[in-house]
């Protein structure tokens, strides 16, 4: 199937590509995430399989046919990083260049805070950038990453001193502008401007049509029902962080619903307000329904005394694959966003899709999105650092309406919603 892909993207036969790369997802994201899981919130995930066997293939589909094509097709390690595409256009690589950092943190990683400089104790660096900076000579603490959270190397509001480490020194102003201007798509071929916007479509609208289905007996548009093995087929119970209950609320509800100790149910909490959401129970439809009942009857009179909100907590009972397959595009975001940090002019072409300033990407971001599904999940960080450096207009927009409004209904900046 990969060959046909490759072959599809070369000869820019898009809806059969877009057709082979979901069909190539769904079925192998199936065998990468388990769908039946004794402790689930403790999934601990193959990442090597995750890049090699479902992101390996949408890289190779970026650089076929291009001088970053061997890059990809490294011996023994399979390489998904977009990289060596600066060089078509002679741009210099944006980790040489300055800014910020920006380095998502993996479950495990160590980061550290500057206790002389961090404005706050969330402030902190990634391994490269500490023992490049002058923070390394300061009094500092070091933690261990729960998998959340990016490395604040070069933003300034984040430090008193020594804003950037020796990687990310910014050039003179006047330099960056220049830069900036420069970014376009003078000296890039056409044939890959059209691939790469539409490369860009097609995994952001896979992203957005699963993260924001919320039918429970369906599947969203892009997933052929023949692509599952229906035989097979496990629910799971996923409970999200809507911002009204509290940690107490939400340990005593799990405790009654899933029958765990305390220090369970507190860690299962502490994950849902981390990334806005985690499965909690697997097994049979009836289990999983029953499961969710009792945390909505448990939290349904509960009131938050900040906001004056009441009603249970947001629960919600997903066949198992659409579950994996929400956590794949989690995936894909994150690494749309590491390439987009990596390789400036793929950064504005994304930027372009997610603004849908293309008339071909009109209906990518207009699907009505239930908000309260992805408040404060992971996949929102994510999506932030696409454009953090080309558009401050999506920041402000982020900004501005995170807190005020609900629900955006096809406001096509409403997958950014916090």
């Amino acid at each position: 199937m990969i060959d046909q892909l490759l072959k599809a993207t070369q000869e820019e036969r898009w809806p059969e590509a877009e057709k082979l790369l979901y069909r190539h997802w769904v079925s192998t994201a199936q065998d990468v995430y388990p769908a039946l899981i004794k402790e689930p919130w403790n999934n601990f995930l193959d990442e090597v399989k995750i890049d090699n066997e479902l992101i390996h293939p949408l890289a190779q589909m970026f650089c076929v046919g291009t001088p970053a094509e061997e890059e990809v097709k490294e011996e023994g390690h399979r390489n998904i990083s977009l990289r060596k595409l600066n060089e078509i256009v002679n741009v210099e690589d944006v980790k040489s260049k300055g800014g910020i950092c920006g380095r998502m943190f993996r479950n495990g990683e160590p980061n550290y805070s500057c206790k002389e400089c961090a404005t706050d104790g969330t402030c902190v660096l990634c391994y490269e950038c500490f023992v490049n900076s002058a923070h390394i000579n300061h009094k500092y603490k070091m933690h261990t990453s729960m998998g959340s959270g990016y490395c604040d190397c070069g933003d300034i509001e984040a430090w008193s001193n020594d804003y950037f480490c020796k990687l990310h020194i910014p050039k003179i102003k006047e330099e960056e502008e220049e830069k900036t201007e420069n970014i376009d798509y003078n000296g890039l071929p056409s044939n890959l401007v059209n691939r790469f916007h539409h490369l860009s479509q097609i995994t952001i609208k896979f992203a957005v049509s699963v993260l924001c289905w919320d039918r429970t007996e369906e599947l969203p548009s892009t997933v052929d029902v023949d692509w599952i093995r229906l035989e097979d087929e496990i629910s799971h119970t996923i409970l999200f962080n809507d911002e009204t209950h509290t940690y107490e609320g939400v340990i005593r509800a799990l405790k009654l619903a899933i029958f765990v100790a305390h220090d369970k149910a507190m860690m299962i909490a502490s994950i849902v307000d981390r990334d806005g959401r985690s499965i909690v129970q697997t097994g049979v439809r009836q289990r999983c329904s029953e499961v969710k009942q009792i945390i909505e009857d448990r939290t349904r009179k509960e009131a938050n005394l900040r906001t004056q909100k009441t009603g249970p907590l947001l629960v919600k009972v997903f066949r198992s694959s659409l579950s994996g397959l929400q956590l794949l595009a989690i995936r894909l975001i994150n690494w749309l966003s590491q390439q987009a940090q990596d390789c400036s002019i793929l950064a504005q072409i994304i930027s372009e899709v997610l603004l849908c300033l293309s008339s071909e990407c009109n209906s990518v971001l207009t699907s009505p999105i239930n908000t309260k599904l992805a408040k404060k999940s992971k996949i929102v960080l994510d999506c932030k650092n696409v454009c953090l450096k080309n558009m401050k207009a999506i920041l402000y927009i982020l900004q501005y309406f995170c807190f005020l409004i609900d629900d955006f209904g096809r406001l096509h900046v409403q997958l950014f919603i916090n």
